[in-house]
């Protein structure tokens, strides 16, 4: 779990009605159809729920956008993931 910052834009963005920042707990699980980002912007009662999947067509994007954000924490991340790449079944390599 990990604090996801959510900022809301009104429609007409002025100093009445500017730009607002929450935090909601979310989740990323693993999927058969690739990652799943998840969060509830409430308890429980009158919540909304949401669900970001990331499939593998997008991960090769979403790599490249990490290293144009933050290589170095982005290099951390790949190297941190790769400690822990399962074996992966001949039936399954390409």
């Amino acid at each position: 779990m990990f604090k996801l910052p959510v900022i809301r834009s009104p429609k007409a963005l002025t100093a009445r009605s500017p730009l607002t920042e929450k935090h909601y707990d979310a989740f990323v699980v693993s999927t058969i159809h690739g990652i799943e980002m998840s969060f509830a912007t409430s308890g429980k009662q009158r919540g909304s729920g949401f669900y970001i999947p990331i499939g593998p067509q997008d991960f090769e994007k979403l790599a490249k956008e990490m290293m144009t954000t933050n290589p170095e924490a982005a290099v951390r991340a790949f190297g941190a993931a790769l400690q822990e790449v399962p074996k992966i079944p001949k039936t399954l390599r390409g």
